[in-house]
C-alpha cells in the first residue's frame, strides 16, 4: 500500500510541480504571480472537450484549446498585469484574479456548471501496469512522463536558448537588460504566453483523471502556488521538488490519515517550513544594500 501511495503522490506531485514552474516563469520575467492561472488550467480542457462534442478530432481539438489558452495568456499579460507594473504595489493580485473569475463565469455561461467527463487520451482510467504487485495507472505513468519531459524542457530553454537568456537577463534586472538592447516588455508578454501553454498542458492531463468543471483548476492552482512557495519562490528545482514533495504528503495523509484533513494539514506543513524558513526549501534569501 505504501508503495502505491508513493507512486500516486509523486505523479499528482508532478502537475503540481509543472504549475509551480509555469507560476515561476511570470514571476522571475515580471515579479508577479498569474492567479489566473488555474482559470487557464481548466479552460483549455473545457474547450477541447467543447470542440470534441461539436465532432473535431481529439488532437486537433487539443492544439486548438492550447491555441485558445495561449491567447487567453496574452489577453492577461496585456491588461492585468502590464499597465500595473510601472506602479509599486502588487495591484497584480487582484486584476488577475478578477480575470481568473471572468474565466470561470464565461465557462459556467458556456458549458455549464457541473463537472462532465474528459474523453481518454491516450490510456483510460482502468489501464494499469502491474510490477511487483503494484498497479500502476498508465494515465498517471502519462501525466509523470509529460511532466518529466516539459520540466526538463523548459530548463533547457531557459540556460541553452537566446530567449530563455533573455529572460534570466530581464529577471535578475530589468533596467540593465534594457540597456543591453533586450526587449523586456516582448520577453515578459513571451512568459505570460509560456506559462499558459503550461497550464492548458497541465489541465489536460489531469482531466482524464478528474474530470473537469469551471472551478476545476483554482485548487489545483493553489496547490502549484503552495508548491512554488514551499521549494523556494523563483526556484526551478524547488519548484519541483516541492510539487513532489506535496502530492507524496498530500496522498499518505489521504491513505492513512483522512481525506478531510489533507488540505488542513498541507497548509499547516506550509506554515511550518515558511516559520523555520521563510525563503522556502531552495530559495534565496533577498539582501538589499543601502
Amino acid at each position: 500500500m505504501l508503495l502505491q501511495l508513493l507512486f500516486t503522490g509523486i505523479c499528482i506531485g508532478s502537475i503540481y510541480s509543472l504549475i509551480a514552474l509555469s507560476l515561476n516563469l511570470t514571476y522571475w520575467t515580471s515579479r508577479s504571480f498569474n492567479f489566473a492561472q488555474g482559470s487557464l488550467l481548466m479552460f483549455s480542457p473545457m474547450a477541447t472537450l467543447a470542440l470534441v462534442s461539436s465532432g473535431m478530432n481529439l488532437w486537433l481539438a487539443l492544439l486548438v484549446g492550447l491555441l485558445i489558452t495561449l491567447g487567453i495568456g496574452y489577453l492577461i499579460e496585456v491588461i492585468a498585469v502590464k499597465p500595473l507594473l510601472q506602479f509599486s504595489g502588487d495591484g497584480w493580485m487582484v486584476t488577475t484574479l478578477g480575470f481568473a473569475i471572468i474565466l470561470q463565469a464565461i465557462a459556467s455561461i458556456l458549458w455549464g456548471a457541473h463537472t462532465v467527463a474528459f474523453p481518454e487520451i491516450i490510456f483510460g482510467t482502468t489501464d494499469y501496469l502491474k510490477i511487483f504487485n503494484i498497479r500502476l495507472s498508465l494515465q498517471l505513468l502519462l501525466i509523470l512522463s509529460a511532466s518529466i519531459v516539459l520540466m526538463i524542457g523548459l530548463t533547457f530553454f531557459m540556460k541553452y536558448t537566446i530567449w530563455g537568456k533573455a529572460m534570466r537577463a530581464v529577471s535578475e534586472d530589468v533596467e540593465a537588460a534594457r540597456l543591453l538592447s533586450i526587449r523586456s516588455g516582448i520577453i515578459i508578454t513571451a512568459s505570460f504566453i509560456i506559462s499558459a501553454v503550461i497550464a492548458g498542458v497541465a489541465g489536460s492531463l489531469v482531466a482524464p483523471v478528474t474530470g473537469i468543471s469551471p472551478a476545476f483548476g483554482m485548487s489545483l492552482m493553489i496547490k502549484g502556488f503552495v508548491a512554488a512557495v514551499i521549494g523556494g519562490m523563483g526556484s526551478a528545482t524547488g519548484a519541483m521538488i516541492g510539487g513532489v514533495l506535496l502530492g507524496v504528503i498530500e496522498i499518505l495523509i489521504s491513505g492513512y490519515i483522512s481525506s478531510g484533513l489533507t488540505d488542513a494539514l498541507v497548509f499547516a506543513l506550509l506554515i511550518f517550513i515558511l516559520s523555520a524558513r521563510p525563503q522556502g526549501l531552495l530559495g534565496e534569501k533577498d539582501v538589499v544594500r543601502v
